[in-house]
């Protein structure tokens, strides 16, 4: 046995530390880590540091807690598994297909959905439809991609292209990875779950029309291959469920062909459904995904979906060529327009205008000099106490963000087990005895740049 397989076998992840599956999809859970999960996560982490600090980008959805989280749970919360996982993603972006860090994100992370399907739309190649983003508003699932696979046309989505190579996209497929999982993350911090999209995979048509089965096209067969083991692993965790519609007997014998291929974890999110036309097939459907956000074809209420139903046919495959030429592929986004979730003050940050202020009026007593009104301003807001107003309780403090805690996400669940916070309670109950006893209120100490920093040890949160 190698090194990794013994130390899996040997350290066995806690029993209570393993979140509950979702109650509608089985196969997953989208509940916010547990404490023995951030841990592990941190772990993983701090074992790949050499490689996060090559990055261009370390950003949450790449380094957080959410995303290795899901390495961890895609691997049955094995540690020593989701950490090769995770090395292997960081590998992926450093080695392997640095266009991520160089040409991809700059282009999408930081879009709305309406922006990426927009982009996304420009550049798909008109014979393989795909629409790469639908809303939803489910309560853990926040969308869903459609592919309309028995419409595809393998040999002119592989030959008639001008010299426009397969690598482009292969590359698009991964920028709607890497938009999606930036979007998902944002999603999750929002709504404090771990929340999950779906696919969906519509297989009418296949073999019709003089169209061969795509898998027996070579050229295609290659490409999905290398674009199913470029997203399973490096992008786990984030389908609730696969919904398969309107499989025939071809499509499922090419579902075995391509199975071997996909995890067990994989596997259990796949659901292979019957012919939209049944009532029974669409009931079951409706039941994770409203007919308001499908189209017809599929039983929905949506009387089209943009290059998909109706699909484009060959006569859009020049101007797409043109297109394609003529424009920046991977322009960089000078600003990202989607609202980003405004940060709350870290106490370092609430911290220094103080510390500045107190500077200003030192330097100012000494040289005799009475301060601008700027500087009483600034003292009034940040430094001198009020006698009217009550001193702040350590929930007041939780309640404007001026601390955050990871596990409670400031619900003040966990503040009687939780170190950090019986040291601030206790602190503030000393200010609230000298208060009473010198009849002056005790402003809150200014923590040292330790305390800022250093997380507790023990306890069920973490500080960020």
């Amino acid at each position: 046995l190698c090194w990794s397989s013994f130390w899996a076998m040997a350290h066995v992840f806690p029993a209570a530390g393993l979140p509950r599956p979702d109650p509608q999809f089985s196969a997953v859970s989208t509940e916010w880590p547990t404490p023995e999960e951030m841990a592990a996560a941190d772990r993983i982490r701090k074992a790949n540091q050499e490689a996060i600090d090559k990055l261009t980008f370390p950003s949450r959805d790449v380094i957080g807690d959410l995303r290795i989280v899901r390495f961890l749970r895609a691997r049955h919360h094995v540690e020593a598994e989701a950490q090769e996982w995770y090395a292997a993603f960081l590998k992926v972006r450093l080695e392997d297909c640095p266009e991520i860090e160089t040409k991809v994100r700059p282009a999408v992370i930081g879009m709305s959905p309406e922006e990426f399907v927009s982009f996304f739309q420009e550049r798909a190649h008109p014979s393989l439809p795909i629409h790469p983003w639908v809303e939803l508003t489910h309560q853990n699932v926040k969308g869903f991609f459609l592919a309309r696979l028995g419409d595809v046309d393998a040999v002119k989505f592989t030959e008639e292209r001008g010299d426009i190579p397969l690598s482009q996209d292969h590359l698009l497929m991964v920028a709607f990875m890497e938009w999606a999982m930036w979007y998902l993350d944002e999603a999750s911090h929002h709504q404090h779950k771990l929340m999950m999209m779906m696919k969906v995979f519509d297989m009418h048509g296949i073999g019709a029309g003089g169209r061969k089965i795509f898998l027996f096209v070579p050229k295609m067969k290659e490409w999905i291959s290398m674009m199913i083991l470029a997203m399973q692993k490096p992008y786990c965790e984030q389908d609730a469920m696969v919904p398969v519609l309107n499989v025939p007997f071809a499509a499922r014998f090419a579902w075995t062909l391509t199975s071997f291929l996909l995890t067990a974890r994989s596997k259990a999110k796949m659901k292979l459904m019957g012919h939209t036309s049944d009532p029974k097939v669409c009931e079951k459907l409706f039941h994770v995904i409203p007919a308001g956000t499908l189209p017809k074809d599929l039983g929905g209420e949506l009387p089209t979906l943009q290059n998909v139903y109706p699909s484009l046919d060959s006569s859009a495959i020049p101007e797409w060529i043109a297109r394609v030429k003529g424009i920046d592929f991977w322009p960089a986004r000078p600003a990202a327009t989607f609202e980003e979730p405004v940060e709350p003050p870290t106490l370092q940050e609430v911290a220094e205008p103080v510390a500045k202020v107190r500077e200003v009026e030192e330097v100012t007593n000494l040289a005799g000099e009475v301060p601008s009104p700027e500087v009483m301003e600034l003292f009034v807001e940040y430094a001198a106490p009020s006698a009217e107003l009550p001193a702040p309780t350590l929930m007041d403090s939780i309640a404007r963000n001026a601390i955050i805690c990871k596990s409670c996400d400031n619900t003040g669940t966990c503040d009687t087990c939780c170190e950090y916070w019986q040291k601030q309670a206790a602190l503030h109950v000393d200010n609230e005895k000298a208060s009473t006893t010198e009849e002056v209120m005790v402003p809150p100490p200014i923590p040292t740049t330790e305390e800022v920093m250093v997380p507790p040890t023990k306890g069920c949160c973490s500080i960020q």
